[in-house]
């Protein structure tokens, strides 16, 4: 079995059987199918792969921090995909990049900057996780918030964009 029948198979039995739903099936298969041992037959190839889509969706990441800091909420809609979903803390879930452009655009008035550690980078197939921090900067680099996310970024013909992109302050609740 390829990781692609692998992906699929899990999706179909998430959803049939309700336990796994959404972003939680796509992460829980990726991290299966990453395990495979069927994968490319010589460890070099694989971390020669693993690096080049580390380093293209550290590189995304850093053009998301980029275009937040210009205040650029269209150039933040481009690197989400057509059907990507945010799932913002404390705040209902924002799905397609129509949406996700009107929220950014929003949360840039209060959020001037933004910077963002690539922690960790998980790939299978068309798919990749990633996992960082982040902390969000108002006027005159007040700290407004701190935390960690993940992303589900997917290769798309526009290059990778983000599926799924959940985060959480790392802070105490005021």
């Amino acid at each position: 079995m390829n990781r692609k029948e692998v992906l699929n198979m899990l999706r179909r039995i998430g959803r049939a059987t309700g336990m796994v739903t959404g972003m939680a099936a796509t992460a829980a298969a990726l991290l299966v199918a990453a395990s495979l041992t069927a994968v490319p037959a010589h460890a070099g190839e694989r971390t020669v792969v693993a690096s080049k889509v580390s380093g293209a969706i550290v590189a995304r990441q850093q053009k998301f921090a980029a275009a937040v800091g210009k205040g650029d909420a269209e150039a933040v809609g481009k690197l989400i995909g057509l059907d990507g979903t945010l799932y913002p803390p404390n705040a209902p879930k924002v799905t397609g990049r129509e949406n996700a452009v009107v929220f950014w655009k929003a949360t840039m008035e209060v959020v001037k900057e933004l910077e963002v550690t690539t922690v960790d980078v998980r790939a299978a197939g068309d798919y990749a996780i990633e996992t960082g921090d982040y902390i969000a900067f108002g006027a005159e680099k007040v700290e407004l918030d701190r935390g960690k996310y993940l992303v589900v970024w997917q290769m798309t013909q526009e290059g990778w964009v983000v599926s799924s992109d959940i985060w959480n302050s790392s802070l105490a609740a005021k």
